[in-house]
């Protein structure tokens, strides 16, 4: 199964404007080279890890690359001229006390610096929540949350403030924003408990998969593991829930991961959107100016055969293929642009 798919967010004359990673169950990340579209790829390079990587994650507008593992760890590689292997090796949670690393992000602007992480142990629901800098190979701060295990996290566009969302007693999820322009500050600055999940599902049917700030700061999105995307005021988590969506399908008992991934997208003049991978296979455009229940909302981009394991946009104007997506059955597609039929 592909865990996660990246590519660098910039052009760096280091890497191919062509390149994106992709991660899988086989303990390894491979590198690929998306201009040689001559039928099947084949990898550029590969790298394998102690544990499954789980989500990788080059640092904006270097060449940094961060592998989250299952051990409780974050490796950083360099992807340039005559790098190999792992370079640094940044301890979330220590291996004998059994915890996964649960989700990481990348700052920016002020805090471009630092690599936010946290852990998740699935025996007693703690977690820890870090930020590391990774110039200095440590942690510089230990955030507060109760000391609940991690879903997901995310930081907004400016590298500002960072929301992680926590399961706490009776698989309640709550969501947390902090400010961390502020590093002495580790308590949260205004939090939210997550909506139920519908039903009666047992602890492996509920999870937060991912969360995502739209490009303005205003919007957090929520993706679940029931096939379903909350939307927050990320100014005001008091208001409580905004919108709703939904893929069709999935639900407890169909052996899926829900929704599991959203990326925001906006423009002249369409405005804000978001694109989201789910159960039924597809990528589908939300338009924030419909209502959820919209039929013209939820526009399909791309289908497959199987679930959504996860997708990344890239641009076309450096030579990167418009959309990658990686199925829960491994196999990975590039996808182009549609050219409009002249006659519609």
């Amino acid at each position: 199964m592909i865990k996660d798919i990246t590519s660098p967010s910039t052009m760096l004359p280091q890497i191919p404007t062509s390149r994106f990673v992709s991660a899988g169950r086989d303990n390894r990340i491979l590198f690929w080279d998306s201009a040689a579209q001559n039928g099947l790829v084949k990898p550029a390079r590969k790298q394998k890890f102690p544990d499954i990587p789980e989500v990788v994650k080059y640092q904006p507008g270097e060449i940094n690359l961060a592998v989250q593992c299952n051990n409780g760890a974050v490796y950083i590689i360099r992807d340039g001229p005559g790098d190999a292997g792992p370079v640094r090796h940044l301890i979330v949670a220590q291996a004998q006390l059994k915890h996964v690393t649960a989700d990481m992000h990348w700052g920016l602007g002020r805090t471009k610096n630092l690599l936010f992480a946290s852990s998740a142990c699935l025996a007693d629901g703690t977690g820890y929540h870090r930020a590391f800098d990774v110039a200095k190979g440590r942690a510089v701060v230990n955030f507060d949350a109760e000391g609940q295990a991690c879903s997901t996290l995310t930081t907004d566009p400016f590298g500002d403030n960072l929301y992680i969302a926590t399961e706490g007693p009776d698989s309640r999820y709550t969501l947390r924003q902090y400010d961390v322009r502020d590093l002495a500050r580790k308590t949260a600055k205004q939090h939210i408990d997550l909506e139920p999940f519908a039903g009666n599902p047992s602890r492996n049917d509920m999870d937060i998969n991912c969360l995502s700030v739209s490009s303005d700061g205003i919007y957090i999105a929520a993706g679940r593991m029931d096939n379903r995307l909350d939307v927050y005021d990320a100014r005001m988590l008091a208001r409580g829930l905004l919108y709703n969506f939904a893929h069709e399908g999935g639900g407890p008992g169909t052996d899926s991961y829900g929704v599991v991934k959203v990326q925001w997208v906006d423009g002249v003049p369409f405005g804000t959107g978001f694109l989201s991978g789910g159960v039924d296979g597809c990528v589908r455009l939300w338009d924030m100016k419909l209502a959820g229940e919209d039929p013209r909302n939820g526009e399909v981009l791309a289908r497959c055969d199987y679930d959504v394991a996860t997708f990344t946009l890239g641009n076309m104007y450096q030579g990167e293929a418009p959309l990658v997506v990686g199925e829960r059955s491994g196999k990975v597609t590039m996808f182009g642009y549609q050219k409009p039929d002249p006659w519609d």
